[in-house]
């Protein structure tokens, strides 16, 4: 009898220590997966840089990700983990540009596009390619197209 209950007490040690492993590993896989969805998070909302990613890159894919809405060197200097005052200066140092020449440089190339490819009305352009008002907008369009939004809409497609 004694002898029974010894093996039982064995057996049943054993198949719980099974379970503990089963739930030791599921435990572990639960956690590295709160560690990526964590990491995933953190990248999303800028807390922090990717390993291997460089200012040039980030400064670059913040503004084409962005051109498209009001932003401000304030949102990229978060991103870059800086100061906008230092921000505004590894802008010029990375690209050979200042951020409201690339902003406007971005935003031109998505007004260009939809003045070619779209019969979306002037105004709605304006909005859709992130410019704040109309003035500027002609602006901008002028000195890098070298011809006005009209002009350029109406004008035949480039050769590729």
């Amino acid at each position: 009898q004694k002898a029974y209950e010894n093996q039982h007490i064995i057996l049943n040690f054993n198949d719980l220590m099974s379970e503990f492993q089963f739930f030791r590993i599921d435990y572990l896989e639960a956690l590295v997966q709160l560690g990526e969805r964590l990491k995933s998070w953190l990248l999303q909302e800028g807390r922090v840089q990717p390993e291997g990613l460089n200012r040039f890159h980030l400064i670059h894919t913040f503004i084409h990700q962005h051109h498209t809405q009001p932003i401000r060197m304030i949102e990229l200097a978060k991103r870059l983990h800086v100061s906008p005052s230092r921000a505004t200066h590894i802008v010029k140092e990375e690209t050979g540009e200042s951020f409201s020449e690339l902003l406007a440089k971005a935003r031109v190339k998505t007004a260009s596009h939809l003045l070619k490819h779209t019969d979306e009305g002037l105004a709605q352009v304006v909005l859709m390619s992130g410019f704040p008002d109309l003035s500027l907008f002609h602006q901008a369009f002028k000195k890098a197209m070298g011809q006005t939004p009209g002009q350029f809409r109406k004008s035949p497609p480039s050769s590729p």
